[in-house]
């Protein structure tokens, strides 16, 4: 059955006015008696009533991952980093390009250091490349994209474009850097043990069918950045 010309054209006149305040942002009555909604302010000597209109989404890191979350959940990427290092900086270009949610950890106090040895990575050589439990230390692309592939990574982004990493953070946690600075503290302390659980609970990559050969020796690799305690 089709409805009257007449009646379309109202019943469309009407679904427009009762979709309208969902998009305004504030209600005022005008100087003739109108109720005006709109989504900017009203004139000066106006007062209007704000309105719960939709609000710009923040962004969440965690909830917007464009289902990579089960992935980053079973092979969580760590990048650590130190300062005036050059290849730390190819390496977060190389990982942002990618698209890989990823989190950054710093090393720059021997609390740090001693962190990251618990960690189970005993030699201080940045950038370092985390995946579940495996590691690459040195900034090499096909190396660290084979890493990626084999966890189950796409080779493209898929994140959405205004999401950004986390910001870094010290390998240590700041009471330990805090302790760092008073010589007569353990070094040594439940910190460190806490940091080693932690890791050791990650679980191991499944190898592909293919397994990753790593390339020649001889292939270029950016020099790793080393510091010393």
């Amino acid at each position: 059955m089709h409805l009257p010309s007449c009646s379309k054209i109202i019943l469309l006149i009407g679904l427009a006015a009762f979709g309208l305040p969902a998009q305004a942002q504030y209600k005022w009555t005008g100087p003739d008696g109108k109720v005006v909604y709109s989504d900017s302010p009203p004139p000066p000597g106006i007062t209007a009533a704000t309105l719960a209109g939709p609000t710009a989404a923040k962004p969440d890191n965690k909830s917007n991952l464009a289902g990579l979350g089960p992935i980053a959940a079973k092979y969580p990427v760590v990048l650590y980093t130190t300062s005036d290092c050059s290849p730390c900086q190819q390496a977060r270009s190389f990982l942002s390009g990618r698209g890989i949610p990823y989190s950054e950890k710093t090393v720059k106090t021997s609390a740090d250091a001693d962190a990251f040895r618990a960690a189970g990575l005993t030699e201080l050589r940045f950038p370092t490349l985390g995946v579940g439990r495996e590691h690459n230390t040195g900034f090499e692309q096909s190396q660290w994209g084979s890493l990626l592939d084999a966890a189950g990574y796409p080779a493209k982004s898929m994140l959405p474009a205004g999401y950004r990493p986390q910001p870094a953070q010290s390998m240590a946690p700041a009471s330990a850097n805090a302790a760092a600075a008073r010589p007569s503290d353990n070094q040594g302390g439940p910190a460190a043990a806490g940091n080693t659980v932690a890791i050791e609970s990650a679980p191991r990559i499944i190898e592909p069918k293919n397994p990753f050969q790593p390339p020649n020796a001889a292939a270029p690799q950016s020099p790793a950045t080393t510091i010393r305690f």
